[in-house]
């Protein structure tokens, strides 16, 4: 199975991240024990030794239960009962694929099940995530959130909103009748929905379907 396209990255980049950031504060201990010191020198002092790799790892650890906040005791539901709100026809239009995955690295978790409808031209992608155990790292997934947009033109718009309690961004192009909806709430709920001859009040309507809001009340 394929994983997810930008959570799993974004383990990566975050413990990247912390092991660079824990390697340079070790590098610039280092290399100012290497400059001459005449006080060092004449206590007749060592030179501090630079942190070991399992030093770099227990930080890398700990910024990484930092960013997780409150977050880091959250279980995310697992994404067979995220797969169960994914029913087998959607706005009339039956279901074509139905995968799902719960992942984890570095003690951050998350769970994902998706969906595609469709018949004809007519095409609809849902995506369900529970980033809850990730925490804050879950804003850099939607940073739309942090922005206010209002476009529109001849070839489609685009603006956010807020959605009952999530946040909300769309996004219409004229030429190819493609819209999307993504929301997002602050205990890390996040829906993808997208298609093609499907307008962005059907989206919604399928988000109000899938009661996404009660996914929190699934966690374990």
């Amino acid at each position: 199975m394929k994983p997810v396209r930008f959570l799993l990255p974004l383990f990566l980049i975050v413990i990247t991240q912390a092991l660079l950031s824990c390697a340079g504060d070790s590098a610039d201990k280092a290399s100012e024990s290497a400059v001459p010191n005449a006080e060092n020198s004449s206590a007749g002092t060592d030179a501090a030794e630079p942190a070991t790799m399992q030093d770099a790892m227990k930080q890398a650890q700990q910024q990484i239960e930092n960013i997780q906040g409150a977050n880091k005791n959250v279980t995310p539901v697992n994404f067979r009962k995220l797969k169960e709100l994914l029913p087998d026809k959607m706005l009339d239009l039956p279901r074509t694929k139905h995968t799902g995955e719960s992942a984890g690295a570095m003690g951050m978790k998350f769970s994902s099940a998706e969906a595609r409808y469709q018949e004809g031209e007519k095409r609809l992608n849902v995506k369900l995530i529970d980033a809850g155990g990730i925490g804050m790292a879950t804003m850099g997934m939607a940073a739309w959130t942090t922005v206010e947009i209002d476009r529109e033109d001849d070839n489609g718009y685009e603006r956010t909103s807020n959605w009952g309690n999530f946040k909300a961004y769309e996004k219409c192009r004229t030429a190819d009748k493609f819209c999307s909806l993504k929301l997002y709430n602050e205990k890390g709920i996040m829906a993808e929905l997208d298609g093609y001859g499907i307008p962005v009040a059907d989206l919604k309507r399928v988000a109000e379907q899938l009661n996404i809001s009660s996914i929190p009340g699934m966690r374990e």
